[in-house]
């Protein structure tokens, strides 16, 4: 496929989501931002195309956060009605995320919604999109999910590297560039016969590979994410690495940084509660200095 232009090209990264303040991003001046569409989840609070132009103007890459393996009740498309009265496609709510409800991903009624939001997106001047929820394919076939049905694994990995793949030609064809990141779910390459997968995407965040709850995680679950992410570096795709360790210990955050960066990752370490509310930011080789407002407090080059 050639060189992916985003492996040349960005080597710092910013991943906010609530309350993402466009003069915080520009601060910031990441290569590339990964936010919501809208301030606050909402129509009412959406960015506009001037705001995301100041961006691109600016060189950052604006990435947009969509959800497509959960349904999200203060999104424009949701529905008071669903409480009481759910689409066919609509599973049970997560319980580690209120308002997050497991979606049958591969309806076409909420397909359709997702192709909507991708216009949606593309409209405000937005660069690509960055898929989150791909690993709810794991979800839908567990016998344990409490849910109406279960599907085999590969079937369901199947249904949603389909889906992935769709977006991606969706995308592509509506706007240049327009780059397509996933969020976790590395291992269902081993279910991308074909190539598929790979090949429809431009790159993947990755979240805690190396932490979790502030301490390292055992080498095993490390080297066998390890194992799938070097396929995705192999085929010259970004990897956007996110640790959830900073609560103020700057010697914490750099080895965070220093292990993504060894194995080729772009790093970006946000704030131990993975709220992703604030952005996170360290001049280089300075220490941190605390505020009021919005916090800078992580990133080193």
């Amino acid at each position: 496929m050639g060189d992916n232009y985003l492996v040349l090209s960005v080597s710092s990264w910013l991943y906010v989501l609530q309350d993402a303040y466009i003069a915080d991003i520009l601060r910031y001046h990441p290569d590339l931002v990964v936010m919501d569409y809208s301030h606050g989840g909402g129509e009412d609070t959406k960015y506009s195309r001037g705001d995301i132009s100041l961006l691109k103007e600016h060189g950052i890459i604006p990435i947009a956060y969509i959800s497509i393996g959960e349904a999200e009740d203060y999104r424009w498309y949701w529905k008071e009605e669903y409480y009481k009265k759910p689409p066919p496609w609509l599973g049970r709510e997560n319980p580690n995320w209120p308002g997050n409800w497991a979606v049958k991903f591969w309806y076409k009624e909420w397909q359709d919604i997702i192709y909507d939001y991708v216009d949606k997106v593309i409209d405000q001047g937005f660069m690509g999109v960055y898929l989150d929820k791909v690993d709810i394919y794991e979800y839908w076939a567990d016998d344990e999910n409490g849910e109406d049905m279960v599907l085999p694994l590969q079937e369901s990995a199947s249904l949603m590297i389909d889906f992935v793949s769709s977006i991606s030609h969706y995308g592509k064809e509506k706007s240049s560039p327009f780059y397509v990141f996933v969020q976790n779910g590395e291992d269902i390459i081993a279910y991308d016969g074909n190539g598929v997968y790979m090949s429809s995407i431009d790159g993947i965040g990755v979240e805690s590979v190396f932490y979790e709850d502030m301490k390292m995680l055992p080498d095993a679950l490390i080297n066998r994410r390890l194992h799938f992410l070097r396929e995705f570096k192999g085929k010259n795709k970004v990897v956007l690495d996110v640790e959830y360790v900073y609560d103020g210990d700057i010697s914490m955050l750099r080895a965070a940084r220093r292990k993504a960066l060894y194995h080729g990752f772009i790093p970006y370490v946000a704030y131990k509660d993975a709220d992703l509310d604030e952005t996170v930011y360290v001049p280089p080789y300075q220490p941190f200095v605390g505020g009021g407002g919005s916090s800078f407090a992580g990133f080193v080059r």
